[in-house]
């Protein structure tokens, strides 16, 4: 039998991308679902491997654990991804031009640190007053961010949960 816990125990409070079950699901985020073999509702080998990978990118995921045979057939033909491990009907792939930050700036870096089911902290460095960040989940209008006692205004930016940073990081030492 396939144990999945443990790994999945271990990615808590990581990025998905799509639900945990197969078949139809219905979901406010139902355009980022990708399940046997089918990618935002379409066959999944119809949609091109690089605007797959562009979506990939974008939402900062790397593993992508699949069963179907089409979705296998489409990832063993598109050299960008690596199989690393097979069980049954599970296979894990790796897409090697993943960029898994969990927080995207166009200089220095964001991380997030300090998640809890209501929030979290953006802790940047090297970072420009101005500078767009994007945090790699879904945008939900009703979030609330602040800086000490001062809002920071978010918005949507392809979906994503972004702000404009609210002054210069701090360099590295």
């Amino acid at each position: 039998a396939l144990d999945l816990l443990p790994w999945l125990a271990n990615a808590k409070g990581k990025r998905f991308y799509a639900g945990v079950w197969d078949g139809w699901q219905w979901s406010p985020f139902r355009a980022h679902l990708m399940s046997g073999g089918a990618f935002k509702g379409q066959q999944l080998a119809l949609v091109p491997h690089e605007a797959f990978a562009r979506e990939l990118r974008k939402w900062g995921i790397r593993h992508l654990l699949v069963w179907s045979d089409g979705a296998n057939a489409y990832l063993a033909a598109n050299s960008q991804f690596v199989m690393r491990w097979r069980h049954d009907h599970w296979t894990r792939y790796e897409f090697l031009d993943a960029d898994s930050r969990d927080v995207g700036t166009p200089r220095g870096t964001g991380h997030l640190r300090d998640l809890t089911p209501l929030g979290g902290t953006v802790a940047l460095a090297d970072v420009r007053k101005g500078d767009r960040i994007v945090v790699r989940t879904n945008y939900y209008p009703a979030w609330t961010a602040r800086v000490g006692d001062t809002a920071v205004a978010l918005a949507p930016d392809e979906g994503q949960l972004a702000f404009d940073a609210p002054a210069d990081g701090r360099p590295r030492r």
